[in-house]
């Protein structure tokens, strides 16, 4: 099922499906049923369904038809429609792995697939992670083995993507190792295109073993946070955070090693997103309230954690265990919270809650009221994802078959991972219209006249008094995977009007031309690099060259050959567009033409390591620092000085000014005047003092590497010359 359009609100709600179309499906399903009993195999009715072989056709159109019947039902909410988010109830195709407690997964962004690892998985004879596709709804299993012997059997581990080379890798660090029995420390990278996995080495110390540790890539940053120490229920919970940085030069290093959480926050706790809203947990077997003591900020700049602080609206309560996402394309930021908590009435069982919670400045937290309708569609939902601007509830059936069990004839199952219910509204104004900023405008399209945060443009005529209309991609009838091509876009009155208006499109990148399908989400839809690259990046140019030297060997060419041809191969310095046969054309020497560029990168590099040196704003904020310090030890305030956040221009041009005068009377007041326990400031003087440190150590090392580079730059001046 191709789910790649962004799906229109449903004009009516579930429980207006026309009945007659729900009988004909009933029926339907009956005549097959009995059509196959008659003629392919009589003894189904006194026989398991699941032991006829599935290649008989009749089964399968049987099965499908149930199936359909089953969710029709199933969509059928007893329930008043309300406002809100509204739901989709999705059937998952291919090869489901089953449904555990204990796996891990992660979303990757750019493919939007969803990859699971590790857990209790019964039957399995390979631990290579399967792909979910959310584009597609498809599981897909992998038969390859990724290296010559298997993945640990790993369980509660921490996952994370991200990017190495141009290349997606999925890291697993630590979990229980069912091997030898006990927690582990190691980090192992996947790559998910080649499925080829390895061991990552660090220099030095290494963290605590740990497990149902939570995991964030951010760049080219792997954070850790919490976890625990052993294999049981009432372990100690790690109150610590760790990060590992690649660079492609040094390698795999740990930056911060085992950094203990500030004392005034509660122990981490199992579960936190990729926006760093984390919460804790004191203890899993018990059901907890979340509030704004217990969520929790981390700011990567400065490697500190913060309350969410005065938060208006109800944090959820009695939670047994809760999921994170964030819709990376809304504005302003949305942090999606997945709850499962005790339903009125439902004898202590669990059903999902959502909650959107909004950071500062709205600072507002808002349940989507969606527990009442999910009771009623009576699935086993256990997780929650986040893909793109997508949010999906994945869970299973009840575990056996309803028909089968009114025949009498019911077969406990292992429950797999077989639906999905789409949320939609988690991104539309619905959701946070009435808490936008008054500065926050949300653009109407022209042609549904609706203002929400989808994907919209603007006609460039060239003149805004004519036309300065809004337009959503699809009411443009325009693709979403479009989005990063259109150069210039015009609309339809536009170009009626004039009719010499086209709307233009950049050069797509070759290696999404040459895909299999090009028009599906899989194939690359970015733009082209310039004249210089008919690839988006480094990455599709790889793959293209893989995929052609795959082909030629297949066709019985000989790859050793083609060395000859390119190794001598120069990169190109320019691109001719036109040519004037009639004209002349000066030649120079090729030693030319390489002291030229020489010439100009050692110029850059000098006026670069020149401005790093003369940093003024460094100097003056380390002496008004300094200045501070000195004045909040002599007096009973905090002594913040608010001109410390001032920016780098205006603090170069004032800083001497303000330091000669600091001492003097003025009527603006700069400091802060509340007590030295001021928690707005708290700690004010040895985070600033360090931050400063790491800046000059930045500076010091960015000079040192720009003198090296001059001395190469120097050397090649003088063997060219």
């Amino acid at each position: 099922m191709d789910i790649g359009r962004k799906q229109v609100k449903p004009q009516y709600p579930a429980s207006t499906i026309r009945q007659e179309v729900l009988q004909i499906c009933v029926d339907l399903c009956e005549k097959v049923q009995n059509f196959h009993v008659q003629t392919v195999a009589p003894q189904v009715r006194d026989a398991d369904m699941d032991a006829i072989p599935e290649e008989t056709a009749w089964l399968q159109l049987l099965r499908e038809a149930q199936e359909l019947v089953r969710i029709h039902k199933r969509s059928e909410v007893p329930c008043t429609h309300v406002d809100g988010p509204d739901l989709l109830l999705r059937h998952l195709a291919g090869n489901a792995p089953t449904m555990n407690d204990w796996e891990s997964f992660v979303v990757h962004e750019d493919t939007q697939r969803l990859y699971s690892y590790g857990g209790i998985r019964p039957y399995d004879k390979t631990f290579a992670p399967p792909p979910i596709s959310t584009t597609l709804l498809r599981f897909r299993s992998s038969h390859q083995s990724p290296v010559s012997r298997e993945l640990p059997a790993l369980t509660e581990t921490a996952v994370a993507i991200m990017d190495l080379d141009d290349r997606p890798h999925m890291f697993l660090f630590g979990g229980f190792d069912a091997a030898k029995q006990t927690p582990t420390s190691t980090l192992i990278a996947i790559e998910l295109d080649a499925l080829v996995w390895f061991h990552v080495c660090f220099p030095g110390p290494s963290v605590l073993p740990r497990l149902s540790a939570t995991m964030v890539a951010v760049k080219n940053q792997l954070i850790i946070f919490g976890g625990r120490t052993e294999y049981r229920d009432d372990s100690p919970t790690l109150s610590t955070f760790s990060i590992a940085a690649f660079d492609s030069c040094a390698g795999w290093t740990w930056t911060c090693l085992d950094r203990t959480f500030p004392p005034n926050l509660l122990r981490l706790g199992y579960d936190s997103g990729p926006n760093f809203v984390t919460s804790q947990i004191p203890n899993l077997e018990i059901p907890f309230d979340l509030s704004n003591a217990n969520m929790v900020l981390f700011d990567l700049s400065r490697l500190t954690m913060r309350s969410v602080g005065v938060t208006s609206g109800k944090f959820p309560k009695a939670v047994a265990w809760h999921v994170l996402g964030t819709i990376t394309d809304s504005m302003p930021s949305v942090v999606i919270l997945a709850t499962w908590v005790p339903y009125a009435g439902g004898n202590g069982h669990l059903v999902p809650e959502i909650w959107l919670y909004m950071p500062a400045p709205i600072a507002q937290i808002r349940c989507a009221d969606l527990r009442g309708r999910l009771w009623h569609l009576e699935l086993d939902m256990q997780s929650f994802i986040v893909a793109g601007s997508r949010a999906f509830l994945l869970g299973s059936r009840d575990g056996h078959d309803d028909d089968a069990e009114a025949m009498g004839h019911c077969q406990r199952i292992l429950p797999c991972w077989d639906i999905a219910v789409e949320v939609f509204g988690l991104d539309v104004p619905s959701a946070v219209a009435s808490v936008l900023p008054k500065t926050q405008t949300l653009l109407l399209c022209f042609v549904c006249q609706t203002a929400d945060l989808r994907e919209i443009i603007n006609c460039q005529r060239w003149d805004p008094t004519i036309c300065n209309e809004w337009y959503h991609l699809d009411c443009a009838r325009l693709a979403e995977v479009l989005r990063d091509l259109i150069d210039k876009f015009y609309c339809s009155i536009c170009r009626h009007d004039s009719p010499n208006l086209r709307t233009t499109f950049k050069s797509r990148c070759r290696r999404g031309l040459e895909h299999r399908e090009p028009s599906s989400r899989e194939a690359c839809h970015k733009p082209a690099r310039g004249l210089l690259s008919k690839y988006c990046s480094d990455r599709c140019g790889f793959d293209s060259v893989k995929q052609r030297l795959h082909t030629f060997a297949a066709s019985g060419g000989n790859t050793d050959l083609l060395w000859d041809n390119v190794k001598h191969a120069q990169k190109p310095e320019a691109v001719v567009l036109s040519h004037d046969p009639s004209g002349s054309v000066t030649l120079r020497a090729q030693s030319a033409n390489k002291l030229e560029p020489l010439r100009a990168a050692l110029a850059e590099v000098q006026r670069h390591r020149s401005a790093i040196a003369r940093n003024d704003a460094l100097f003056w904020r380390k002496c008004l620092l300094k200045l501070a310090i000195d004045r909040a030890s002599q007096i009973p305030q905090c002594g913040f000085d608010g001109r410390l956040c001032w920016d780098d221009e205006f603090v170069a041009d004032r800083g001497s000014v303000i330091v000669e005068g600091y001492d003097a009377e003025c009527t603006e007041q700069w400091w802060c005047t509340e007590s030295p326990q001021c928690v707005r400031h708290q700690g004010w003087q040895i985070i600033r003092t360090n931050d400063f440190e790491k800046e000059s150590a930045k500076m010091d090392q960015a000079i040192l590497r720009l003198a090296t580079l001059e001395r190469q730059i120097r050397n090649e001046i003088e063997i060219d010359g």
